[in-house]
């Protein structure tokens, strides 16, 4: 998927991959998952994550280097335009996390994930080979790519729950009437 990230505040950011809604979960961050109001810091945190790779991100929050980024990069942020950055990012990782139709299981079979998805997704990327090389492509790929990889390995493996695009087409018909 060709999606060109936004530029905010100056900061042009990265592709959003499974690393950057690693990172904003763990720090639970309204921008991934939670549904309570975000603040100007919070904005500010999700695009300083979100400017960077994964592998650069991580390097520079074990530091503590990135306070000093974060400080000088909010140094741009206008309390006027907060509104508006919210939106733009929220958009980006909206799009960005957009993942394959799939049927809906009526008697709820499904099982609930006991790890964070963004490890699982990983470690599913990996085929269970966890080589440097492998996670940190898996860590920086895109959250569409990532999933997109992940429905064909599924689709592979014999998965019926995933729509084609003949039914989606057709699903999205009857809906409109």
């Amino acid at each position: 998927m060709l999606l060109e990230p936004p530029k905010i505040f100056g900061r042009k950011l990265k592709p959003f991959s499974l690393g950057h809604a690693y990172i904003l979960d763990v720090y639970e961050s309204a921008y991934v998952g939670a549904s309570m109001e975000s603040s100007a810091k919070e904005l500010i945190f999700a695009l300083w994550v979100c400017g960077h790779t994964y592998s650069d991100a991580m390097v520079r929050l074990r530091s503590g280097r990135f306070k000093w980024e974060m400080f000088c990069y909010g140094r741009r942020f206008r309390e006027k335009y907060f509104n508006e950055a919210s939106v733009i990012l929220s958009d980006y990782i909206d799009s960005y996390t957009t993942t394959p139709e799939r049927w809906k299981k009526q008697n709820g079979s499904g099982s609930t994930l006991r790890v964070p998805w963004q490890m699982a997704t990983v470690w599913r990327l990996c085929g269970g080979r966890l080589s440097p090389d492998t996670v940190e492509w898996a860590w920086n790929l895109p959250v569409c790519d990532a999933m997109a990889f992940c429905a064909v390995a599924a689709a592979s493996e014999g998965d019926k729950d995933l729509i084609s695009e003949d039914e989606y087409e057709a699903v999205r018909m009857l809906d409109n009437g």
